[in-house]
């Protein structure tokens, strides 16, 4: 299969990127239409029609995908899970790191494009992909596309904290 088309599926994950990339020079994605429902939201969201918790319950109940170096499977207990330790792509700012994510597997293809070495994207569900990472990172959704949304490594922890309490 083309690297570019690339998909698999994982339901969670304890893995960080080993090391964060600089961000990219390259174009920046035009976010014509939704393509799913947490999409949908984040939109809403960004025009100020939906509020932090209908895009955190869109967040945490959505399948995500996020961008690998390796293939980024492995089964255990008949399930399969993002490889231990696997690289996953992240940026680079002044204040912290960011893990990318990804609301759908076409939103990926800017990353891969300009990232060569990140091949593989892997669909994880969203809430127990977020609770089962450890360490000190913010989170950014949808890089190099119009429609994004960063969170700081605060505001990342924060947003772990409410998963924990429900």
């Amino acid at each position: 299969m083309n690297p570019e088309e690339k998909s698999e599926t994982a339901p969670a994950a304890g893995a960080m990127a080993r090391g964060p990339i600089p961000l990219g020079k390259g174009t920046i994605g035009t976010f014509t239409s939704p393509e799913d429902e947490l999409a949908r939201v984040l939109v809403a969201f960004r025009q100020r029609e939906a509020s932090i918790p209908d895009l955190l319950d869109a967040l945490f109940n959505s399948t995500i995908f996020v961008v690998t170096v390796e293939p980024g499977l492995a089964w255990a207990d008949n399930k399969p899970q993002l490889v231990p330790n696997a690289s996953l792509f992240s940026m680079i700012y002044p204040e912290f790191n960011a893990l990318g994510i990804f609301t759908s597997l076409s939103r990926t293809l800017p990353v891969r494009r300009e990232h060569a070495e990140f091949r593989f994207a892997v669909a994880v569900p969203a809430g127990e992909f977020l609770s089962g990472l450890t360490g000190r990172f913010g989170l950014i959704i949808n890089p190099y596309w119009d429609m994004n949304l960063q969170w700081n490594p605060e505001q990342v922890e924060r947003i772990r904290a409410m998963m924990r309490r429900e």
